[in-house]
């Protein structure tokens, strides 16, 4: 009986310590997920800007944006009525 205690104990130490390092290694794959989101959102955030700004017509110059004339919905989408928009 006391053989089987310690076979069953050593058995339980074994499944606590595997336990013990598996979920280490998911905390460090949870944390380098989510560092790969933010380095992609970081990304897809400038490229959304960078189209943004394109799309509105302001042209970036240093660090600052210079306003061009105001879009409206006709220049941006650019055809109405079969007719080609020019801008106002």
């Amino acid at each position: 009986m006391s053989f089987a205690v310690g076979v069953a104990s050593a058995a339980s130490l074994a499944v606590v310590l595997v336990s013990l390092v598996s979920v280490g290694m998911i905390v460090r794959d949870l944390n380098d997920l989510q560092t790969d989101v933010e380095k992609n959102m970081f990304e897809v955030k400038m490229m959304a800007d960078d189209t943004w700004e394109r799309m509105m017509g302001m042209p970036v110059v240093g660090s600052a944006a210079v306003p061009a004339p105001r879009a409206t919905f006709q220049s941006v989408v650019g055809i109405r009525r079969g007719k080609l928009v020019s801008m106002q």
